[in-house]
């Protein structure tokens, strides 16, 4: 990845996307992130790589365009790189599944991917712009996780024919969360945010 890009990072106050944040600005890219909860760790680590923080829930629409609104203003309009960072680890079953976790761990993922890459697709870099979706998931996963996963991954399937012609690739890495796994997607994302992936979209990777 060159040294400049500007990337923004969803949920970037987790495990994974703790590791996300720091790996792009320890290489020199201008990097922004949104959170929504533990304001004390987001405001540590944003003073920590001089990173931009921005409380958005992703789910909620008037709170995205909130945000864009100060995503735009650091951005100048334009950034080259969206990593939406999500944890789809829960171990629900089917029947112990009930309407209310059914929109809180399904429905508002779902709603707050599309409503994200939805928003600020208009100012991915239509150059050499890039969507990563990575996802974490336990070895055990559940009713939610697995739902979220086929949704993942024709997602990034559907939207890689779609914004193919707009330069813009979409990849997506889906990985089993366990000790020491966070620097190997770090440096996978990484990868496939630089120039020399360009020709790589449409793609599930599994780590």
């Amino acid at each position: 990845m060159r040294k400049g890009k500007r990337v923004l990072i969803t949920d970037g106050v987790n495990a994974g996307g703790e590791m996300l944040v720091r790996s792009f600005a320890s290489h020199g890219a201008s990097t922004a992130f949104f959170y929504s909860n533990s304001y004390d760790k987001a405001i540590a680590l944003s003073k920590e790589v001089s990173a931009l923080n921005i409380r958005c829930k992703i789910s909620k629409l008037d709170s995205l365009w909130s945000a864009l609104e100060v995503l735009r203003g650091y951005f100048d309009d334009e950034f080259d790189v969206l990593v939406f960072n999500i944890d789809i680890s829960d171990n629900t079953s089917f029947d112990n599944m009930d309407g209310d976790k059914w929109r809180n761990m399904v429905i508002a993922e779902i709603d707050g991917l599309f409503y994200t890459i939805r928003a600020l697709r208009p100012f991915l870099n239509r150059r050499c712009g890039s969507i990563i979706i990575t996802a974490a998931k336990n070895e055990n996963s559940g009713f939610s996780c697995d739902i979220l996963e086929s949704y993942i991954k024709g997602l990034t399937i559907s939207l890689s024919k779609s914004l193919n012609d707009a330069n813009i690739n979409v990849n997506a890495i889906i990985y089993e969360n366990v000790e020491g796994v966070g620097t190997h997607v770090a440096d996978a994302t990484r990868q496939l945010a630089s120039n020399s992936s360009s020709f790589m979209t449409g793609q599930i990777i599994r780590l």
